[in-house]
């Protein structure tokens, strides 16, 4: 539905790695978290099946060092539940 050159362009970005995801959450952090008393950064990685491990466990321990909240969306839905890989739960 995106016209040719959209979708050129779509398809030459690149798929952010760790490095990239963690640099962009520190970067927006240190600009917006607890500015003016009000702002709120939140780490919020996409869900664990759309994720990496390692990028899961860096993003709680990025979200524990800088004093912000942790959030992502876990089996919202009851195929998500049903297909999901069975997983160690970190508390």
């Amino acid at each position: 539905m995106l016209p040719a050159d959209l979708r050129a362009k779509a398809g030459a970005l690149a798929t952010p790695g760790l490095s990239d995801y963690l640099a962009f959450c520190k970067a927006a952090a240190s600009r917006f978290h607890d500015r003016s008393g009000r702002l709120r950064f939140m780490i919020a990685p996409s869900a664990p099946q759309r994720c990496t491990e390692p990028l899961m466990l860096a993003a709680d321990e990025l979200a524990r060092s800088i004093g912000s909240p942790f959030h992502t969306h876990i089996l919202e839905t009851k195929t998500q539940a049903v297909t999901a890989p069975n997983s160690t739960a970190r508390p």
